[in-house]
């Protein structure tokens, strides 16, 4: 039989490990240890493997860690990861590091045959720790790939594939799913067991829905029939090409990706007539009136299905994602709700309703699709995020799961740009490229309906710097407007009071003493006698945004 052929990312490998082995020690690494020494000492992890499959290939894009996973929790814990990714990232099998050559996953064959019944493939790996922080396939103590009903086993090579990009498309939907709930003299327990049947009639309802596109010239099943103006073999290009009021503004030779940053269906129920698989004839409706003392409410929240596609993917193979996406997503969502609402009363205002959130951690190859409570404290907001963060491997020391740091699609986004630098061509000059590291709004003259004409820079500047600190999640705060930026100054006996509401300008160190004031972040300042003194600063600057990423602003001193 041929080879399977694994590949995965090992930079990107080491660095889930050193994020675990970080949560492992309090964020600390032991200062006697070595940087490729093992860092686990005894402790067996065992890394879960999520990718996607393509007949007799596996393309590994995330491997998440788990200290001591035990046999209990395993099923429940992949299943929680896997409702957070795109529906195209399937659970795949294991990777075992531990410092005994002769040690093995402790998880049942069973348990992980279950999981991967979406992939059809097992993939179980095992390695030294070192092997993996020195980035070392050839390491690679044991590979054994299993698929077909009867888990044969297969060869299988390994392949280092440092180039994670495989967005070509996305299929972003949002559904609003009401559950209506009667009851008479329900205890508590009643009403749980209630909700959750209200949620699995969803679970069977999500499984028949059909897909209209933006136009509504077509429309896909569940099972991946197409009808209106395309052809059965149309790809998702073609689906994107006929929703557009000039088929012909999208090249053919182009990515998707250039010209649309997703392709929207509308989830449309079919309630016409009876379903497909039943051979009963459609009956009459019926309406059946009970008296009683009932009560009748609806929660309604909403959740939205991200999944990855290639723009030459068929919808026939589209549809099937479409549906995996949103089935994940209710889980995730009714996970989330039934864990942090309360059911001693059946008054609305204790069921505290899911609310979604799409992030795009800094080198993840792909979205991660959670769940917060829209009423949360923030020590319990603290804690839940943390316990993401170790979940997904997420780095130690920084936010990255903040609501203010979700993704946004770029027609999702306000008036303001975003990252203006990824868009300007560098020059052919000798040397290297470093830029600020992370996202920032760009501020600029006569937004916002001021009219700053004549102010200076610096104030929009400041803005630009504190949106990088927002987006990065290190506050929940607004920029400050151009009054509370100068009543700031007031503040901290900078300005005199008449300084508010004039046009006086501001420079590089009455921003800094803002910045600390208003966010308890110091600054660092450079001087240059001119322009041209600024070569001088290169390495300096270089080496800050390789080592802080931080944005820096460029600016006189006020006179």
């Amino acid at each position: 039989m041929t080879d399977f052929t694994i590949s995965l990312n090992v930079a990107s490998l080491a660095e889930s490990l050193r994020n675990t082995c970080l949560w492992y020690h309090d964020g600390v690494l032991p200062a006697d240890r070595e940087p490729n020494s093992r860092c686990l000492d005894d402790v067996a992890v065992v890394g879960t493997l999520f990718g996607e499959v393509d007949k007799d290939a596996v393309r590994i894009l995330h491997c998440f860690f788990a200290i001591d996973a035990s046999t209990e929790r395993f099923a429940e814990i992949v299943r929680e990861m896997s409702d957070a990714l795109p529906a195209n990232v399937v659970f795949v099998g294991t990777l075992v590091v531990t410092s005994d050559s002769d040690a093995s996953s402790e998880i049942d064959d069973d348990v992980i045959a279950d999981l991967t019944a979406e992939a059809g493939v097992v993939v179980q790996i095992s390695a030294d720790e070192c092997a993996i922080r020195s980035g070392s396939l050839a390491d690679m103590q044991g590979v054994v790939v299993k698929s077909g009903e009867q888990g044969a086993q297969r060869s299988a090579t390994l392949l280092d594939q440092s180039n994670q990009d495989y967005g070509n498309g996305r299929v972003s939907l949002s559904v609003c799913l009401p559950i209506t709930i009667s009851f008479l003299l329900y205890t508590i327990d009643d009403l749980d067991l209630k909700i959750i049947e209200q949620i699995d009639e969803w679970t069977e309802r999500v499984k028949r829905l059909h897909f209209l596109s933006e136009n509504g010239t077509t429309m896909i099943s569940a099972n991946g029939d197409v009808c209106g103006n395309l052809a059965d073999d149309a790809s998702v290009i073609d689906l994107y090409r006929s929703s557009q009021a000039d088929p012909d503004s999208v090249p053919k030779n182009k990515n998707l990706n250039c010209y649309a940053d997703r392709l929207v269906l509308s989830p449309i129920e079919r309630l016409c007539a009876a379903d497909s698989d039943s051979q009963d004839p459609p009956s009459v409706p019926m309406i059946q009136t009970k008296n009683g003392d009932y009560k009748h409410f609806r929660i309604v929240f909403v959740i939205n299905g991200t999944t990855v596609v290639k723009q030459n993917s068929k919808l026939t193979d589209a549809a099937p994602l479409l549906v995996r996406s949103l089935l994940r997503e209710l889980s995730s969502a009714s996970r989330m709700f039934l864990q942090y609402s309360s059911f001693s009363s059946v008054e609305l205002n204790n069921f505290n309703l899911p609310q979604g959130y799409l992030f795009l951690p800094d080198k993840s190859p792909s979205y991660l699709s959670l769940y917060y409570p829209a009423t949360i404290d923030s020590k319990t907001a603290d804690r839940m995020r943390q316990r993401l963060h170790k979940l997904f491997n997420l780095p130690f020391g920084r936010p990255a799961l903040r609501t203010s740091m979700r993704h946004q699609f770029p027609t999702e986004r306000s008036f303001l740009l975003r990252d203006v630098h990824l868009n300007v061509s560098t020059s052919n000059s000798v040397g290297s490229v470093t830029t600020v590291q992370g996202h920032y709004n760009y501020h600029h003259y006569m937004q916002d309906g001021i009219d700053d004409n004549g102010w200076g820079c610096a104030y929009r500047s400041f803005q630009t710097v504190w949106s990088w600190f927002m987006l990065q999640g290190y506050t929940d705060k607004a920029p400050p407007t151009h009054r509370e930026i100068q009543q700031a100054l007031v503040d901290i006996g900078d300005k005199p009071a008449s300084f508010v509401g004039t046009k006086q300008w501001v420079g590089s160190m009455e921003l800094s003493f803002c910045l600390d004031h208003l966010l308890g972040i110091t600054s660092r300042i450079l001087t240059a006698g001119s322009g041209a003194e600024m070569a001088e600063k290169a390495r300096e600057l270089a080496l800050h945004f390789a080592t802080e990423g931080t944005p820096v602003m460029i600016g006189e001193f006020a006179r």
